[in-house]
């Protein structure tokens, strides 16, 4: 509804409802309901709203085990709510909320965060090791930003700008490059990890 976001269990088979769980998530611009998709590890269920409410749940029973708010942190959502998704990386959950945040996933407790506050755009953080480190991609409203996990210390950056500070795709790396697209006839590009350097940038596809 307008005012509120259900998270439901369904049996894969046959399609019957196991559980459903309701909360309070006050109306948004345009469209109701969530934006991000749930994140399943072992037993437990991560979802955000567009407000910011993370909360980890019990995938068997539907219990609520913790939950955060991206206000916990400082930080607010951009035109359209919160969209990206949580992603595991061992005993951490990471989620851009403009700052990249790491909580401990059984707790919920904030293990370490970006060195910088980066305007919230939409999408979900990408994970990847180079030259020996831990790192994660981010696609935030100024551009991509490749960030040392455990640090929070940024490691590149490369501006893109986008009408509504609509970027919403999640960063695809590979072989020490990472790839980006935006919707609003803005194109792609591919970028070096290590140092932001734009390789190529055109129109042919707009995502």
């Amino acid at each position: 509804g307008d005012k509120t976001d259900t998270v439901w269990c369904f049996d894969a088979k046959t399609g019957k409802e196991i559980w459903k769980k309701t909360y309070a998530c006050g109306s948004a611009k345009q469209n109701p309901g969530p934006r991000a998709t749930p994140t399943v590890d072992g037993g437990l269920v991560y979802t955000v709203s567009r407000q910011g409410h993370i909360i980890c749940w019990d995938a068997a029973s539907g219990d609520k085990k913790w939950e955060k708010n991206a206000k916990d942190f400082g930080c607010k959502g951009s035109t359209w709510g919160f969209a990206g998704s949580v992603v595991i990386d061992g005993d951490q959950a990471i989620i851009d909320l403009g700052k990249i945040v790491a909580l401990n996933k059984t707790t919920g407790e904030k293990v370490w965060e970006s060195q910088k506050e980066y305007k919230a755009g939409y999408s979900t953080v990408t994970l990847f090791e180079m030259d020996g480190k831990k790192c994660l991609a981010a696609f935030p409203a100024q551009g991509l930003v490749v960030i040392e996990r455990g640090t929070g210390k940024e490691i590149s950056f490369y501006a893109w700008k986008t009408n509504y500070d609509v970027n919403s795709v999640t960063p695809l790396y590979a072989d020490g490059k990472l790839f980006i697209s935006s919707d609003y006839g803005v194109g792609c590009a591919l970028a070096e990890a290590a140092t932001g350097k734009e390789l190529w940038k055109n129109k042919s596809m707009c995502n």
